[in-house]
């Protein structure tokens, strides 16, 4: 009894402590008792979003997805202001019913509606593809809250000036004094691009006023002027250049956006590029490169051999020194001429390329007044300097001249690829002026080796990296990053220099693989031509084996990339087909043969691939692409099956999928030839049965 009491006792003084401690304590659940806050009043607005970044619910308390979107909304503004409270942004709303005029002023025409502020004003709408979800708004916001893209306007004011139709036909002839990036909109008498806010039917208007703002102060310093257009002021002109959305105001409108297009000067004709409808963005870095780089590539600037080398002994790394960073990884077309030879049909080429040129991401065109195969032997001889400065385990490699000479075969003019951070680089195979005043030709070369030295993976591209090219580039080497942690950024330029290293090494075994089938090749020919002549084979056949061409395939190259698991799902479920046997975590290494499907997590040994050795990663390399020239085991691996669109495709048959095929396929075969079989072994012994076996003669006739 008095035990029992007791404890009665001291479970009532424990009750009271803990009751006495948080009533002291009233910060331990402060996040509990801190409201959900109200929706921001019209009047008080703009003072409100001066203080920060707002991502704003603009909503109607009668919308029934407005409602639903309520819990939502209010989960992610308290799970932000916990986890992230420190990067100054706010998740807030605005009632339309209750602030119509201020909802009216900011061109709201439907709820809800998620937009972001600056101090400034609006500056995007959330994606109208982005889930509603609070992961998927907490992303939005931790990107844009780090994108110091969003606090760069203070005090800016646009320096676009408003065009009319005689200033663009003039532009259009070629009279203008420098390039010019125009906007067009579907307005009436917009003068300046920051005061106006009467726009109709269009959502995106508002935050590109923003964008426009920056893009005509940023593109001063490239000298490209900026202006706008009122297309239903100019509803002929805006009609002829494809822009007639933006000339009527009706009910199937509601789509449209501002259009952009560069003018160049000094050209009457192949001067209009207008920015793809299908890319539409509110960041202004993509109009900022659009226009740049058409301006650069029109121009096709001289480029001296020391800029070239430079380009290929640059270092790349995530962003932690004053190397380059690997998200602005660059691309060098160069066009290698000889003036004393050249003739105008050789240089209107280059004109045929700058719109495609577009196409591919972060490709500059340059020309250069002589040859540069030499440049391509330093590179080269640069690549085994690599090799040997870097990898103490490597054999001493030497360049292979004869593999160099079969690999750079052209003439005068062609084009070289180089890329930032490669030594290597690529020449198009012209051996005639055919080739190389072929615009379609020249391009499909390009958009095969056009791709920077490190590319991202993504869930979104995913597909193309399985698809696009699997015949020349076989294998991707995939180095798992993590661009939220401070200690892979400090070491990524290590890593990324040993798989580097790594693919040297692989690359030099190749071309030695690739030079040795071709002189196989020869020696056959050579062979198949002495045995015809050996055997006096006729004249015309003798010649018709001579004239066989050698082919120079020059395929299982490496395509190197990254896959960042701060920003996607570390166990790549996305795949929906599971590929990997644990997390993956930074600093690691996937192997994806595109060829048939096979994924590669672990060594042979069973060890995580990493690139701490860049001779045991080549091993790897080798194993899994090259098997003959290593005598590494080639590891264990899982088999890969992506989705293509609405079926399912394997990007190719592994051996045991193989084998299991062809024994599905017999079975079939036999089954249903089977009974075809024996039904007509039925008729013919019927039909022998009823013939008669002896002949006129008397004599026996065989049966067949």
């Amino acid at each position: 009894m008095l035990g029992r009491l007791t404890f009665t006792l001291l479970t009532w003084l424990v009750l009271f402590h803990q009751l006495v401690h948080s009533s002291s304590n009233p910060d331990t659940n402060t996040q509990e008792e801190i409201e959900f806050p109200d929706p921001i009043p019209g009047a008080d607005f703009s003072k409100e979003i001066s203080k920060g970044l707002h991502v704003v619910d603009f909503f109607s308390p009668y919308c029934p997805h407005c409602k639903h979107l309520e819990p939502v909304w209010q989960k992610t503004w308290k799970k932000f202001d916990t986890e992230y409270g420190n990067l100054n942004l706010t998740f807030s709303r605005v009632d339309c019913i209750a602030s119509g005029d201020l909802c009216n002023a900011e061109s709201i025409e439907y709820y809800p509606t998620i937009r972001l502020y600056g101090p400034e004003g609006a500056i995007k709408n959330y994606p109208e593809t982005g889930k509603r979800t609070v992961e998927s708004f907490i992303e939005f916001a931790r990107k844009e809250a780090l994108n110091p893209d969003n606090f760069a306007e203070a005090n800016l004011r646009s320096t676009s000036v408003r065009l009319s139709d005689n200033e663009i036909i003039k532009l259009l002839a070629g009279t203008g004094d420098a390039p010019y990036l125009v906007s067009f909109w579907p307005t009436k008498a917009m003068d300046n691009t920051d005061d106006y806010g009467e726009f109709v039917d269009c959502a995106h208007c508002t935050p590109f006023q923003r964008v426009w703002r920056l893009l005509s102060t940023q593109l001063m310093e490239g000298n490209i002027k900026s202006g706008h257009v009122n297309c239903v002021d100019s509803p002929v002109l805006c009609n002829e250049l494809g822009f007639e959305k933006l000339v009527p105001i009706d009910n199937d409108s509601r789509e449209r956006e501002p259009r952009v297009a560069l003018i160049l000067p000094n050209k009457q004709s192949n001067n209009l590029f207008v920015f793809p409808d299908d890319d539409f963005e509110i960041y202004t870095k993509v109009y900022e490169d659009f226009a740049l780089r058409l301006t650069h590539n029109n121009n096709a600037p001289d480029i001296s051999k020391a800029d070239i080398l430079k380009i290929m002994q640059q270092d790349i790394d995530f962003g932690d020194s004053n190397k380059e960073n690997i998200n602005d990884q660059k691309i060098h077309l160069v066009f290698s001429y000889d003036s004393r030879t050249v003739v105008p049909e050789d240089l209107d080429v280059l004109e045929h390329l700058i719109e495609p040129l577009q196409a591919l991401p972060n490709v500059y065109l340059y020309k250069i007044n002589e040859s540069i195969v030499d440049v391509t032997r330093t590179g080269y001889n640069n690549m085994y300097s690599i090799i040997k400065n870097n990898d103490k385990d490597a054999e001493p490699l030497t360049l292979n001249e004869n593999s160099l000479v079969l690999n750079s075969i052209t003439q005068m003019p062609t084009f070289f690829i180089f890329r930032d951070g490669d030594t290597t680089s690529q020449v198009f195979p012209g051996y005639s002026t055919t080739e190389t005043r072929n615009p379609e030709l020249i391009m499909s070369w390009v958009k095969l080796f056009a791709k920077p030295l490190f590319s991202e993976m993504t869930p979104s591209n995913f597909r193309n990296f399985m698809e696009l090219d699997r015949d020349v580039f076989s294998t991707i080497i995939l180095l798992i990053a993590n661009t939220s942690d401070p200690n892979f950024i400090k070491s990524s330029s290590g890593y990324l220099r040993n798989i580097n290293v790594a693919g040297y090494e692989y690359e030099h075994e190749r071309l030695e693989e690739m030079y040795e089938n071709v002189i196989a090749e020869r020696r056959e020919k050579k062979e198949y031509i002495q045995h015809l002549r050996n055997k006096s084979a006729k004249p015309d056949k003798i010649v018709d084996a001579t004239l066989l061409d050698v082919d120079h395939v020059n395929n299982l190259r490496l395509s190197l990339a990254y896959y960042d698991i701060d920003k996607y799902d570390e166990t790549m479920s996305w795949i929906r087909t599971p590929i990997l046997k644990g997390p993956l975590k930074a600093g690691e290494i996937l192997i994806i043969d595109r060829t048939d499907g096979r994924v590669f997590q672990f060594d042979s040994s069973g060890n995580v691939i990493n690139s701490d050795s860049p001779s045991s990663l080549r091993d790897i390399f080798l194993s899994v692409s090259l098997p003959g020239r290593t005598s590494v085991i080639t590891p264990e691996f899982m088999s890969m099956i992506v989705t293509i669109k609405r079926t399912t495709k394997m990007t190719s048959l592994s051996p045991t999928r193989m084998l299991y095929l062809i024994v599905v396929v017999l079975c079939f075969l036999i089954v249903t030839r089977s009974k075809k079989l024996y039904r007509k072994y039925r008729t013919r012994k019927l039909y022998r049965n009823k013939r008669d076996t002896i002949g006129l003669l008397g004599k026996e006739v065989l049966q067949d």
